[in-house]
């Protein structure tokens, strides 16, 4: 019976808040609802942890920061924007001494604004505790507002829901909640017996000199009423540590305890004064003598290098040519004599090769015809001159008869080896031959892919 009870109670003011009209928040104003109305927003928000964290979502099992907050207070008929930057501006601001649970906060991250967390208790001591969706790795969780990190980029507080009757005010979490939080959160150093200053030196930071005392960065800023980390060289900020055990206590009635206050020690830096000291020193002679380092000569003895050599012997074979009857047919003369020179003009993309090919000539004939010596240094539009082969006389043959024609003797083969800087065309004219034979013998495609060092097959 006691379960149904409290389930009742918790589902009740769920119930109540979704039957609501939505209410905006809008800047500079708050929405008054009943004290147990922020209970019930917060511990809905509890059934949020351990949900994972995602980039611009906004549940019901996923979040980022902010539509986290959106989220929750939307379940509550409460409409908030998307984006932590927009929603620190809806509600009233909240100064850091005042925040309440229920208050929206919001931390700075590398441009502005960029994260927002809603708070779930404050103790007694004013230290605070707040939910919000924080990483991938750890998705919606708690986390302590007097923590380095989030007390270093704290910006500021929000209050969208404004309590009614403060005096009937309770807290969302158990004592058991709260003090787990505390103990795995940072906790700031409570001002104890004594204190005494410390004189900042140049250089020093907030984080260097709280290092140096044990303590952390934001009771350092509790201590001395500090609204940012900016610290000034010569400044004394007061730094509270136990006072020093005495040898012997005198007894203490229990009146005399009722009055005693702690004990304020301030102390004055010291300053010693130091003097120059002069240490006179005499010089210090060393004598060198002069180190004879006798040599011998060394000799290098020799031996001659014989380099034997072979002759090299070249194997030719008879290649064997079939022949086959040639028909030559002859035509009638015609009266009017060809030409003996033609003129090509080279089209865009077209090289002597090309060229000597179409006429049934040699790159190197090209080039004396016009004396060229580079056959690469030819342009688009430039006219050759060619020799006409059909202007040549060409020797009567006798015509078929039938019989087929003796086979030539056979031909010997021998083997060029290229050298540096050679083309075919070279190499042809060196043999007495034409680039196109050389190409079949050695079934080469391209005349210009031949490289140094490759054997070529000519025959003679």
């Amino acid at each position: 019976m006691k379960k149904i009870i409290v389930l009742l109670v918790m589902v009740l003011p769920f119930m109540m808040m979704a039957q609501e009209a939505p209410v905006k928040a809008v800047a500079g104003e708050t929405i008054k609802v009943p004290c147990e109305r922020i209970d019930s927003v917060i511990a809905f928000s509890k059934t949020k942890l351990g949900c994972k964290y995602k980039y611009a979502a906004s549940g019901p099992d996923v979040f980022d920061c902010s539509g986290f907050v959106m989220f929750v207070y939307g379940h509550f008929g409460v409409q908030l924007p998307h984006g932590s930057s927009s929603q620190y501006l809806l509600g009233r601001k909240v100064k850091r001494q005042d925040i309440r649970p229920g208050d929206l906060l919001f931390f700075n991250r590398s441009k502005g604004i960029g994260h927002a967390a809603m708070v779930t208790n404050v103790d007694s001591m004013g230290r605070v505790t707040f939910i919000h969706a924080s990483t991938y790795r750890t998705g919606v969780k708690y986390d302590r507002l007097e923590s380095e990190h989030y007390a270093n980029t704290f910006v500021g507080a929000r209050r969208i829901l404004e309590c009614i009757d403060d005096s009937t005010y309770q807290l969302a979490y158990s004592d058991e909640e709260v003090a787990a939080v505390e103990r795995a959160a940072v906790t700031v150093q409570p001002a104890t017996d004594s204190y005494y200053y410390h004189r900042v030196k140049r250089g020093e930071t907030l984080s260097s000199i709280a290092r140096k005392y044990g303590t952390n960065v934001v009771s350092i800023k509790n201590w001395n009423n500090l609204r940012s980390d900016n610290i000034r060289e010569g400044q004394a900020l007061k730094i509270y540590r136990k006072s020093p055990t005495p040898a012997s206590k005198p007894a203490v009635t229990a009146e005399a305890q009722d009055v005693q206050t702690p004990v304020k020690m301030e102390t004055e830096p010291v300053t010693v004064e130091t003097k120059p000291v002069t240490v006179e020193t005499e010089p210090i002679t060393v004598e060198t003598k002069p180190v004879t380092v006798e040599t011998e000569p060394i000799t290098v003895e020799t031996e001659p290098i014989t380099v034997e050599t072979k002759p090299i012997t070249v194997e030719t074979k008879p290649i064997t040519v079939e022949t086959k009857p040639i028909t030559v047919e002859t035509k009638p003369a015609t009266a009017e004599a060809e030409p003996e020179w033609i003129y090509h003009t080279i089209a865009k993309g077209e090289g002597l090769y090309g060229i000597a090919r179409k006429y049934g000539t040699t790159v190197d004939n090209i080039l004396q015809w016009n004396n060229l010596s580079n056959p690469d240094k030819i342009a688009a539009g430039q006219k050759l001159k060619i020799r006409n082969s059909k202007a040549t006389t060409v020797p009567a043959k006798p015509a078929e008869t039938g019989q087929p024609v003796p086979a030539p003797a056979a031909a010997s083969a021998i083997y060029h080896t290229v050298q540096k800087g050679e083309s075919l065309g070279r190499i042809a004219e060196k043999y007495h031959t034409t680039v196109q034979k050389i190409m079949q013998w050695n079934n080469i495609s391209n005349p210009d892919k031949i490289a140094e060092g490759q054997k070529l097959k000519i025959l003679q």
